[in-house]
């Protein structure tokens, strides 16, 4: 009698035991996500004479879901920045009836930055989405003499997207953005990414 009254409590105790498992996962699930991402666009530079330039850029990011509305994302991004400055080469007269005017040369130089971001994702319309947050940016340049760069290790992106999740957990979005450092001469990107993940 007793024999069948601990085996009953053990019976009791594992069957609350997998409730609590299953519970537990099945709140778990799909609540972390991570994709590769691609992005490009053109970039916007503070200092006089510059031309608008192409950007290209590749990425692996992980979102955390909070809440049914609010997820946490953060990951490692690869920006490869083109530069473009026009530049006006004045020409000293070769001669009293030879006289070689000024010239628009147009010199190019590239910044190349690792970017970390932390961001929050604001879900409306269960498709769409907002993401706002801030950079920590690791750059390395090579730029024409004479241009100047104020490097800054904090930066700021803002962006709004939309996002589906197929049967299979698989995820595809495309997010507008715009990303830029603090700092008085920064570079400032603005264009789409791509990205193709896994809800887990």
């Amino acid at each position: 009698m007793q024999r069948k009254s601990i085996l009953s409590r053990a019976k009791k105790r594992v069957i609350l035991l997998l409730f609590v498992i299953l519970n537990f996962t099945a709140y778990g699930q799909n609540k972390n996500n991570v994709s590769l991402v691609y992005g490009t666009g053109s970039n916007v530079f503070g200092s006089p004479n510059y031309i608008t330039q192409p950007f290209n850029m590749v990425g692996i990011n992980y979102t955390r879901k909070i809440n049914k509305w609010f997820y946490l994302e953060s990951g490692l991004e690869y920006y490869n920045n083109t530069l473009g400055y026009d530049q006006i080469l004045h020409y000293m007269p070769m001669g009293p009836d030879h006289y070689v005017g000024p010239s628009n040369v147009l010199l190019k130089g590239s910044i190349k930055t690792i970017s970390i971001p932390f961001y929050a994702n604001f879900v409306f319309f269960k498709y769409l989405y907002a993401d706002i947050g801030l950079n920590a940016n690791f750059e390395g340049y090579n730029l024409p003499d004479g241009v100047d760069v104020k490097p800054n290790f904090l930066g700021f992106g803002i962006g709004i997207g939309g996002q589906y999740t197929f049967k299979n957990n698989i995820t595809v979005f495309v997010n507008p953005f715009f990303k830029g450092d603090i700092s008085e001469n920064a570079v400032l990107n603005y264009g789409f990414k791509f990205g193709l993940g896994y809800e887990f």
